[in-house]
């Protein structure tokens, strides 16, 4: 249990440290917040891909998969934004990213519909849209590792393009 904890710790604290380069210059939804946003529409990029990452405030694996990814991004310097789409909304999801710190842009999805609309089956879950189009979206029936593995691998074919 303590290396799983240490190793979300570091990966929340690099987490911190790329938050910034991978935020998104849209307005808020929460008052006080500058990163929590109501639809999906508000942050993505009217071209090019985006990395949507699925997650539970409750799960501690899919805020490592959240703040892993953002991470993965910035380090192989990929210009491919990520956002999280967090079954949560309100002060809950506010505290949450205060609590690590976090500047990546989170859209508030406590009834799930962008859940639904993108047939999510579970947290944590990654799709990857370009153009508005998915072109990666996790295979449940894969192991968590091997599901990271095979996005990072389309992150990096699509950024080579």
């Amino acid at each position: 249990m303590r290396t799983m904890a240490s190793a979300i710790s570091s990966t929340v604290l690099v987490g911190l440290a790329v938050g910034l380069a991978c935020g998104a210059e849209v307005p808020p939804v929460f008052p006080g917040s500058d990163r929590i946003f109501a639809d999906l529409d508000s942050i993505l990029p009217s071209s090019g891909p985006v990395l949507l990452v699925f997650f539970s405030i409750e799960c501690a694996v899919c805020w490592d998969d959240l703040f892993e990814m953002s991470w993965f991004c910035a380090k192989n310097e990929l210009d491919i934004p990520v956002a999280g789409v967090a079954a949560a909304g309100g002060e809950a999801l506010h505290d949450f990213l205060g609590k690590f710190g976090s500047r990546l842009p989170v859209v508030a999805d406590p009834q799930r519909r962008i859940f639904r609309r993108y047939n999510v089956p579970m947290d944590p879950f990654k799709i990857i849209l370009v153009d508005g189009r998915v072109v990666y979206r996790d295979d449940p029936y894969r192991s968590f590792f091997e599901r990271r593995e095979a996005a990072k691998l389309c992150l990096k074919t699509i950024a080579s393009r």
